[in-house]
């Protein structure tokens, strides 16, 4: 095999380390009962498009989950975001499904991203043009009861990619010498191994970051490590893996990984914008505070503000609570002249009436003295009324600032008025609208942008709404302007609360490496543009147990999980309790009788139809000789079981052995139990299995 002459192109290193969005979490099942879902377990549906998942030839809907040929392992599948994707997949941060496997039928249901999902039904080989039929549960009731989980639906293969194996992998960190490898294929680990070995030293590595691993993963926390999903080699493959050396003896297994590398999120960024999110509010409804200037020249455009407000419902509409308050272009007695300032009104909709009326017989005001005044009191009048308005906690706050010109003061006195105004919107979470009305393009009809602008970039994106030089010639438009800012408004609190929680379901701690970092180069994007959006993308790897040049070492690189069903988690606890008595009773393991139970219960813990006689058929199709429980979990359950007195057919006299294996079935048994619970769907391979 030609070796690479090139560190660079012989070593890919793809850091890795994912949080999984929210999950469809597994309830536990009571001791003598069947699976109920969580509270939490529906996929996320959409509004006005209820999901009614339909099989495309007509059949009945699967109702339960598919095995790997030739096993009982669920067949699994996951939401994938791939780099060189089509534009739209790379930007989707959820998992899309449909009532049918097509791309012309709408989305009626989401998803997270990397969490595995059970597949039901498949078209296709689940790539490219593929699809899936997935869903939460190890298997569904044909009609379910209100609030139990339903089948989720279809999605392409476009975005799916199917898990061969039940195994992950999660980094560790155990004091060893050298750091993981990964390489983009299994070429390029076998050259470098070549290199190693012909060499007799190292081959410079690239350091993966390290981080401390769990026993097991919950996608839901942020801050868990998650596990690479273990791909198995292809058909075809021409590179056989170095040899398993169960129980003994470090392994220099070649694993075929999927890693999912993602850009970092900043904390800090998260904070503020669940502050801001705590500040808007998560209800439908706004409090709504206009500023309007209420000299002569506004006159046209009393009406259409009232014309708005006696639009209002009451609580149920966007104006809950509201107040109008009026500044005028000069002061008096020292102070500047501003009308009805104080706290928000609640609003029923005689009150909206009865506001609605004064407001369009409000009496403009003629300014005092020649002409034009030095003073446009605009900014006194947002400062004033956010200040008097007294927003309710968790409301959505909406500063609409109606007027003509702007402030006329020195630019010294107007920089203490705008970083005023600045604070205040930082401190309340309000938002600040300006409409500018009327015709004029003198300097100072211009300054009412202008000075929105300086406003602008005191403060935090999107807080301030800018009105342009160019304003509302036509009175009948101000009320249309008005709505129009309410209802963006609300697409602002919808795309926070998307925003934020895009941020809570990914990995706070992942960062891309240098292989990742050439792919996003490679397919246009920059390493800056990549962090800013915080995307995962699932990218296939390769990688080493072990190290090969550490047999002095005894501990493994990577900690080993692995994906259980609920179902298989109660079937896994008793069984290992059976044998315990079966082994008391009778000196023996007896497969069969444990490949029985295990059928038996999964049939009473589960409505999964097929599930009883595909385990019976898996136990029958085994070579004679191989019939033993431990070569039934590993090649029929997908499990690798290291203890070597679980192949043994015959008798076990020795009255140590049987000590040790009992002792290690109990503890596995009570491990399960403890490891269990909503949302744990990885299980540390090496704790559970004897």
């Amino acid at each position: 095999m030609a070796i690479r002459s090139a560190v660079c192109t012989a070593v890919v290193a793809i850091a890795v380390v994912l949080h999984g969005a929210t999950p469809a979490t597994a309830q536990p099942a009571a001791a003598g009962g069947g699976l109920g879902p969580a509270a939490d377990d529906a996929a996320v549906y959409l509004p006005d498009k209820a999901p009614n998942p339909v099989m495309p030839d007509g059949s009945p809907l699967a109702l339960e989950c598919l095995f790997m040929e030739g096993t009982v392992v669920p067949r699994m599948a996951m939401g994938v975001r791939r780099p060189g994707a089509d534009e739209r997949l790379r930007k989707l941060d959820h998992l899309e499904l449909r009532n049918s496997p097509s791309l012309t039928e709408p989305v009626v249901a989401r998803q997270p991203l990397f969490m595995p999902l059970y597949v039901y039904a498949q078209i296709g080989d689940g790539l490219g043009n593929g699809w899936c039929l997935l869903a939460n549960d190890y298997a569904q009731v044909k009609d379910p009861r209100p609030g139990q989980t339903p089948v989720v639906g279809w999605a392409s293969g476009e975005q799916l990619e199917l898990l061969k194996s039940r195994y992950g992998y999660s980094f560790t960190n155990l004091e060893r010498k050298h750091p993981v490898d990964l390489y983009a294929s299994a070429e390029d680990a076998y050259d470098a191994l070549v290199v190693q070995k012909a060499a007799d030293r190292n081959l410079a590595k690239v350091l993966i970051t390290e981080r401390k691993g769990a026993t097991s993963w919950d996608p839901r926390r942020i801050s868990e490590a998650p596990p690479f999903l273990e791909l198995a080699p292809a058909e075809e493959q021409k590179l056989p893996d170095t040899p398993q050396t169960f129980p003994l003896g470090p392994e220099n297994r070649l694993l075929h990984i999927g890693a999912v590398c993602g850009g970092p999120v900043n904390p800090k960024v998260l904070a503020r914008k669940r502050t801001q999110q705590q500040q808007q509010g998560e209800e439908s409804h706004f409090e709504m505070l206009f500023v309007v200037d209420d000299t002569l020249s506004m006159q046209p455009y009393f009406k259409p503000v009232a014309d708005f407000i006696a639009g209002l419902k009451g609580t149920e509409s966007v104006g809950a609570a509201m107040r109008v308050v009026w500044y005028r272009d000069f002061w008096g007695k020292g102070k500047p002249v501003l009308e009805n300032l104080g706290p928000l009104e609640k609003l029923t909709a005689e009150k909206a009436a009865a506001v609605a009326t004064e407001v369009a017989a409000h009496k403009e005001v003629a300014p005092i003295g020649e002409g034009d005044q030095p003073e446009e009191l605009m900014l006194d009048g947002i400062i004033a009324g956010i200040k008097a308005a007294k927003f309710s906690a968790g409301s959505s706050r909406l500063v609409l600032v109606i007027g003509d010109t702007g402030d006329r003061r020195r630019d010294a006195e107007l920089d203490k008025l705008v970083d005023e105004v600045a604070d205040l919107v930082a401190q309340t979470g309000v938002r600040l609208v300006f409409i500018r009305v009327g015709q004029g393009d003198r300097s100072y009809q211009k300054s009412f942008a202008e000075q929105a602008q300086r406003i602008a970039d005191k403060c935090e994106p999107g807080s301030v709404v800018l009105p342009g030089n160019v304003g509302i010639n036509d009175p009948s438009q101000l009320n249309q302007r008005i709505r129009e800012a309410g209802a963006e408004q609300q697409r602002r609190q919808a795309a926070l609360a998307r925003e934020i929680d895009a941020l809570e379901r990914r990995n706070q701690y992942a960062v891309p490496g240098p292989g990742m970092e050439q792919r996003i180069v490679d397919d246009g994007g920059t390493l800056a543009a990549f962090a800013a959006s915080n995307q995962q993308y699932y990218v296939p790897a390769t990688g080493w147990m072990f190290h090969p040049l550490q047999p002095d070492v005894k501990m493994p690189q990577l900690r080993e999980l692995l994906f259980l069903a609920p179902v298989e988690v109660d079937v896994l606890e008793a069984m290992f309790m059976a044998l315990v008595k079966d082994l008391e009773r009778s000196d023996r393991l007896n497969g069969e009788a444990a490949v029985k139970f295990i059928a038996d219960l999964i049939a009473k813990r589960s409505t999964h139809t097929k599930a009883k006689a595909a385990i019976e058929a898996a136990w029958s199709e085994m070579p004679e000789q191989d019939r033993t429980l431990g070569a039934f979990l590993r090649d029929r359950m997908g499990m690798r079981v290291r203890n070597p007195v679980l192949f043994v057919s015959g008798p076990i006299k020795a009255p140590k052995v049987k000590q040790e294996v009992s002792a290690i079935l109990q503890e596995r048994s009570k491990r399960l139990t403890n490891a269990r619970g909503p949302g744990i769907l990885w299980y540390d391979s090496l704790k559970v299995l004897p």
